[in-house]
This record gives structure tokens, C-alpha cells and sequence, in this order.
């Protein structure tokens, strides 16, 4: 996640899926005319993860439908490109 907000940052536009871990769901948002972006990031450091501990992003997407179920297969690259 460090290097991703460090090679994109605020500058990120694309499609991105949400993962909702208690239910096993996946959420599409964006679409290919209408990427999503990142309006802000705030980083908290706690003593623990449930404490403030981590990030919140602030997605903004004008999109033409709802979010949609995301049902396909994911591939994560652990070494993606750099820009």
C-alpha cells in the first residue's frame, strides 16, 4: 500500500473494487468513462490497528449506475509498474 500511494497518490484515477470481508463481497466502482479518484488520503498511526491505525481515502466517481457486485477472480501484482 506505501508504494502504491507513493507512485499514485492523489493523482489515481481508475476502477476500483471494494472488499467486504465479513459478508464475501466484492464492490465494482467506477466505470470505464467515469474513473474514480482519490479527493483525499489521511494517514493515522495508533498504538493498534483498531485504534486509528491505518488510512482513509476519500473516492470521488460521478458514475451513470450503481456500485456494482464485483464476481470475477482477482490477480494481485505484488510488483506493479512504475509510472
Amino acid at each position: 500500500m506505501q508504494k502504491w500511494i507513493q507512485n499514485f497518490g492523489i493523482d489515481f484515477k481508475g476502477i476500483v473494487i471494494i472488499q467486504y470481508c465479513a459478508s464475501a463481497k466484492r464492490y465494482l466502482i467506477g466505470e470505464p468513462c467515469n474513473l474514480v479518484h482519490i479527493e483525499t488520503i489521511e494517514t493515522t498511526w495508533g498504538e493498534e490497528i483498531d485504534k486509528d491505525k491505518g488510512h482513509k481515502f476519500g473516492f470521488l466517481c460521478k458514475q451513470g449506475s450503481p456500485m456494482a457486485f464485483y464476481e470475477g477472480s482477482l490477480l494481485m501484482d505484488p510488483n506493479p509498474p512504475v509510472n
